[in-house]
């Protein structure tokens, strides 16, 4: 019987599906805002949907179709409320429709309409709970799925807390460690910041200024070095923020103590953890004693063996190497009875004086005194060519002795003096003699022995040489055989050479 009102119903289907839509968009706002066109399809299909329901007697083909119709309203994220009341508006249409269209006064018609009536509602009423159960699935799958999330959550937190505490931990630890190195090392080390703010101030660099360095930290460069005179920092930040990087440079600077003292400074850009530059560290390295020690180092090696040395880091007992040398004695002839007869005051100029002359003519001739001894002084003269050598030495000979004649005329009281010269050329061993904890550098070997044995047999104002420095001498020096001995301390007799003088030695 109820198929008698569907074959009505579907009979005024275009009619059905245009009140329909007119009565959902009147009673649910979400049905308002879908297109015309749409929502017809949407509608077709739903009274399709019905009419196969209320026309089926198989229940689970029922339950399926229904299930159906939720799970996708159910993505459509159609709220339970619309979607009920798109079903129940068709109810008013249906029944409208079957009054206007049926035969009022038949009474089988009604009691037709009234069966599919009900079975419309168990429809509504089974598509309700379907829907609530479907709506509850997904609510419950959302939920699990959010708790996963938050776990998951959870976890990056906690490894991102113990990353950033390890990572903590590692920073502090490598400041600590840069800190140490930067109070381990000899230079002092200071950073300021781009407002010229002192960020950091080595504990060496305190030291080295007369500054306390911990107080120094925070305050404004002007402050910190009021008292220092020498370090402009602010021109040497400009240079750095120019050109990146301040060269070496030689400064000599006056502490806040008034100690004048010598410093190399380097510098360049400081960068922050974000890598922008962010100020500049300044490296400052106190050279016045290096200084000092190497004005004193070289009034007694050559300038070479002193760059050589500070090459190497110091000296030792192991360094030493051949060398063709020639080798200057020079001794002041009568000089102890000089002495007895001269005040204390006026033998010390004389000895400078005296002094002065030998390592003037040898330091202008190309070779260096390696001691004095007493009166008597030690030269050596070493070049790759063994003429230059030999006649430099014999050059330097002759000079001393034109100018320690010009010597009595400089003062009434200062007497006459003369030296005895001996010069010889030959391989020597050139090192250091002695233990690590004194040590004197020299030349040692037979070619230094007979040249002081050529020194003693000298004469005031004369000058001695072997037969080789004879040789090498010629012809810019001229010598000539003065006699054939058996030296100190020789088995063979050696051939002894005299240099030619202009004026006539002293007996």
């Amino acid at each position: 019987m109820p198929h008698r009102v569907l074959e009505l119903l579907e009979a005024h289907k275009t009619q059905l599906v245009t009140e329909i839509i007119e009565e959902v968009r009147q009673f649910s706002p979400h049905y308002a805002q879908v297109p015309t066109v749409e929502l017809r399809r949407n509608v077709v299909i739903l009274l399709t949907l019905l009419f196969d329901a209320a026309r089926s007697s198989n229940e689970r083909q029922l339950m399926n179709t229904l299930a159906e119709i939720s799970e996708k309203r159910v993505k459509e994220d159609l709220d339970m409320g619309g979607f009920l009341n798109a079903i129940h508006a068709v109810f008013p249409v249906f029944s409208k429709l079957v009054r206007e269209k049926g035969d009022r006064e038949n009474a089988a018609l009604g009691e037709a309409y009234r069966i599919f009536e009900n079975k419309l509602h168990q429809i509504s009423s089974r598509i309700a709970t379907l829907y609530s159960n479907t709506m509850q699935e997904k609510f419950t799958r959302q939920n699990q799925e959010l708790k996963e999330l938050n776990r998951l959550l959870q976890m990056k937190k906690d490894n991102l807390s113990r990353a950033v505490e390890q990572k903590d931990r590692a920073l502090t630890y490598e400041r600590g460690i840069n800190q140490r190195v930067l109070e381990s090392m000899q230079s002092g080390v200071f950073v300021v910041s781009s407002d010229l703010n002192v960020i950091y101030f080595s504990d060496r660099l305190g030291e080295m200024l007369d500054i306390d360095s911990q107080s120094a930290i925070g305050k404004n460069i002007q402050e910190v070095f009021k008292d220092t005179g020498g370090l402009d920092i602010p021109a040497m930040a400009a240079v750095v923020y120019r050109d990146g990087r301040l060269p070496l440079s030689l400064l000599e600077v006056t502490t806040s103590a008034n100690k004048n003292k010598k410093f190399y400074v380097r510098a360049e850009t400081y960068a922050g953890y974000d890598q922008a530059v962010d100020g500049v560290v300044l490296i400052v390295e106190d050279i016045t004693e290096k200084e000092l020690l190497t004005s004193s180092f070289k009034r007694y090696v050559s300038e070479e063996k002193l760059a050589q040395i500070l090459k190497e880091g110091g000296v030792s007992a192991e360094q030493r190497e051949r060398a063709q040398c020639t080798i200057l004695f020079a001794k002041a002839r009568g000089y102890t009875a000089v002495a007895e007869k001269m005040s204390l005051e006026s033998l010390h100029e004389l000895s400078n004086a005296y002094y002065g002359i030998m390592g003037d003519a040898v330091e202008k001739s190309g070779g260096f005194i390696d001691k004095f001894i007493g009166d008597k002084v030690l030269a050596v003269f070493q070049s790759n060519d063994d003429s230059r050598g030999a006649k430099a030495a014999l050059q330097a000979a002759l000079q001393i002795h034109e100018q320690l004649e010009r010597l009595e005329t400089q003062k009434d009281d200062w007497p006459p003096i003369s030296v005895g010269i001996g010069v010889n050329t030959g391989q020597v061993l050139i090192g250091n003699v002695g233990s690590e904890s004194r040590l004197d550098f020299t030349v040692l070997g037979d070619v230094v022995n007979v040249a002081d044995r050529l020194q003693a047999l000298a004469l005031g104002g004369e000058t001695l040489c072997g037969d080789e420095t004879a040789a090498l001498g010629e012809p810019d020096v001229r010598s000539f055989m003065r006699s054939t001995e058996v030296l100190a301390g020789r088995s063979e007799p050696s051939q002894i050479f005299q240099v030619e003088r202009r004026r006539k030695p002293r007996a």
